[in-house]
């Protein structure tokens, strides 16, 4: 395979090289990126999750994962994409929201799966929901009204207290339980989902769910911001 050398310098270390796969020789680095993004989104509406448990269920949280990653990928790529590839992830990531969340508003955005199943969808149909809404003029939320309400049901809506508790050895101290034991995702930590919640809920919520997020998470509460998995970043956005 033909390569070439990068050099990458730091400004703790001495430079030193990485590998550049064929297909990357003679781009920018931003060019690289976008050809990375395509093609990871093109592997993800090609693999179609074979092999996947629960790929025949279309509720499953991992289509929204897979179908809705694939489709940020394209958006955020500058690299062009075969547009059937497009329509492949937009009609497989709708038939897991008719399955999941419903077209019903009475929905509220509750799912079949259970409370912290919303969390994984949420890290990635969401931001592409605001993407596409923001590059395209297309509103998701208008065809599945549920997604403005989805964070909000399994985040604050949940009988959640702010009482402390013992999260993992990561955050030993962390506030926030529930009282919902069918799911093993029974605690509240929804790794930034709380603070993405604020992006879609209906303004008149607004004012409750800060009041909670405080205390479960901010100031008045762990102090730990929503920040897990490194998605600490809807808090300060949102």
């Amino acid at each position: 395979m033909q390569a070439v050398e990068w050099g990458i310098t730091r400004m703790d270390q001495a430079p030193y090289a990485v590998t550049v796969p064929a297909q990357y020789v003679g781009l920018t680095v931003n060019e690289a990126v976008s050809l990375a993004l395509k093609l990871n989104a093109d592997s993800l509406v090609a693999a179609g999750g074979s092999g996947w448990p629960g790929n025949d269920q279309l509720g499953n949280n991992w289509f929204a994962v897979r179908y809705g990653g694939a489709l940020f990928g394209y958006l955020a790529s500058d690299t062009a994409h075969n547009p059937a590839d497009w329509d492949t992830a937009l009609n497989r990531l709708g038939a897991h929201l008719d399955a999941n969340l419903g077209r019903s508003p009475l929905g509220l955005g509750w799912n079949p799966e259970g409370h912290g199943y919303t969390w994984f969808p949420g890290w990635h149909t969401l931001p592409l929901v605001l993407a596409l809404r923001n590059t395209r003029g297309e509103d998701l939320t208008l065809t599945w009204p549920g997604l403005n309400l989805t964070l909000w049901g399994a985040t604050y809506a949940t009988g959640v207290v702010p009482v402390p508790r013992v999260k993992d050895i990561y955050q030993p101290q962390a506030f926030g339980i529930r009282p919902d034991f069918t799911d093993d995702h029974n605690a509240w930590g929804p790794e930034g989902t709380a603070g993405l919640a604020f992006a879609l809920a209906p303004p008149k919520w607004l004012p409750g769910m800060k009041w909670m997020y405080r205390r479960l998470a901010g100031d008045l509460g762990d102090q730990g911001w929503d920040a897990e998995a490194g998605n600490g970043i809807y808090s300060l956005l949102f």
